[in-house]
């Protein structure tokens, strides 16, 4: 039986951190969260994690700073990260666009 591979996604929304859970499980991959920077990065120390998704805009640590950390600790990991905008346009019906960028 082949090993399945780890992805880490840290995203402080649990909606989205459950979401990109289910979906990436669903097509074959084992997958860790962590719903802070510090989290993460306790994680990756733990598992050497070698692919990580985050969030770019989060409470305390960004993803930028969090990806930059997580090198030092493992610096052959992969990165994706991704951001959430709002669409103003109508009040009534808002909603958050991800686009999601690979390093």
């Amino acid at each position: 039986m082949r090993k399945r591979t780890t992805i880490l996604v840290v995203d402080d929304e649990d909606i989205v951190r459950e979401s990109l859970r289910d979906w990436l499980d669903g097509v074959g991959y084992k997958v860790d969260i962590a719903e802070s920077a510090d989290k993460a990065l306790r994680i990756i120390k733990q598992k050497k994690i070698k692919i990580m998704i985050a969030d770019l805009i989060m409470p305390g640590m960004n993803g930028i700073e969090l990806m930059k950390k997580a090198r030092e600790i493992v610096p052959t990991i992969s990165t994706g990260h991704y951001n959430g905008s709002r669409n103003n346009s109508n009040s009534n019906n808002r909603h958050k666009r991800r686009r999601l960028r690979l390093c």
